[in-house]
């Protein structure tokens, strides 16, 4: 049977979905209800979380187990001064179809996303509920675990959690389902991403996306993010700082 049909639809319910990783939330008002201090930090912290001028490299790793089919692209991650996102391919392994409709079109799917306004999947008040759940450890850092519901079952929102680092108000972690799946040939879409703290910024660590679909078992993307650097000076006024100055 084929199956390069459920990797077209799989990137439509991944490619964009990137509640950390663009302008979404600089463009989105403040909600008045919010009285949870960390969660207004949040807000503050992420309306200023935009990369730009920055380049990074990336690998990707496709599966479907049932199949034994995988491949692995790497690439360049570049991060233009407008926020638009670009990729270089610089070696390419494994199935040619994974390669091409999975993670090729995943790639594309970020690149025409980062041209968007993508408000309407961002984590903030206005799309989510926010419940408190305790406190965590990441890479030496200690996060706010806040579960999360979103208030409509919209393409794009997830229900799971978010880690906040408690230092600079920045996401950490993002984890959950997808409350509405792209397709009816999916049962479950789950995801988890990580970043780390640079500069002020949260940059992009690492991905991973396991879809279970009702023909074809599992699906799954992995992508791994590393040595992050600007390609210009950062900016001098990071968004700890910009918080700092807000709150004299």
């Amino acid at each position: 049977m084929r199956y390069y049909s459920i990797l077209l639809v799989l990137v439509l319910g991944l490619a964009g979905c990137d509640p950390g990783g663009s302008d979404v939330a600089a463009n989105s008002p403040a909600n008045e209800s919010v009285n949870d201090a960390q969660i207004v930090r949040f807000i503050q912290a992420s309306k200023k979380n935009i990369l730009r001028g920055g380049v990074m490299a990336a690998k990707f790793a496709g599966r479907l187990p049932k199949y034994g089919k995988t491949a692995s692209v790497e690439a360049v991650r570049r991060i233009g001064s407008d926020g638009v996102v670009a990729y270089d391919v610089t070696n390419r392994e494994g199935d040619a179809t994974i390669q091409k409709d999975l993670i090729f079109r995943f790639m594309g799917g970020e690149e025409e996303s980062s041209t968007r306004d993508n408000t309407a999947v961002a984590v903030i008040p206005a799309n989510y509920k926010f419940k408190a759940k305790g406190t965590q450890e990441l890479a030496g850092r200690t996060a706010s675990v806040y579960e999360v519901t979103p208030r409509s079952k919209r393409h794009g929102l997830f229900k799971g959690e978010v880690w906040i680092d408690n230092e600079t108000g920045l996401p950490l972690r993002e984890q959950g389902r997808f409350v509405k799946s792209p397709s009816v040939f999916f049962k479950t879409v789950d995801f988890a991403r990580e970043y780390e703290i640079r500069d002020g910024f949260a940059v992009p660590k690492k991905m991973n996306t396991v879809v279970l679909t009702r023909l074809w078992g599992q699906v799954e993307l992995d992508v791994f993010y590393d040595g992050f650097r600007w390609q210009e000076a950062p900016p001098k006024i990071t968004p700890t700082a910009v918080a700092a100055s807000e709150a004299h």
